[in-house]
């Protein structure tokens, strides 16, 4: 997948091995794109936009109106323990994974 872009532009900063682009201020939609090939035993190609959210996990948006219909954060609807924060679990599985979120934000 490509590397999201916000769907307002960010603005770049010098960096010695190129542009760094600012996150967008949160929460935002990002676009992406996934994309995918096969060459063998036929080769097959296709590639598609993807919307994703950015959200802050410690300050999770509250939807209302006609947004509560199409979207909500709901640990239930992501990995883990439906009981627990949708931060606590991702911390939970990455740690699993060898990979220490303590102090990300």
């Amino acid at each position: 997948m490509s590397a999201p872009t916000a769907t307002s532009p960010a603005q770049p900063q010098a960096h010695a091995g190129g542009p760094i682009v600012r996150p967008p201020s949160v929460p935002a939609i990002v676009t992406g794109t996934v994309r995918h090939v096969r060459r063998r035993p036929v080769h097959r190609a296709f590639a598609y936009r993807v919307y994703q959210w950015l959200v802050d996990l410690d300050d999770l948006p509250e939807m209302s109106g006609l947004w509560s219909a199409l979207a909500s954060f709901r640990s239930s609807d992501h990995l883990g323990d439906p009981a627990r924060s949708i931060r606590d679990n991702l911390t939970t599985y990455a740690s699993t994974e060898g990979v220490d979120l303590a102090g990300c934000r």
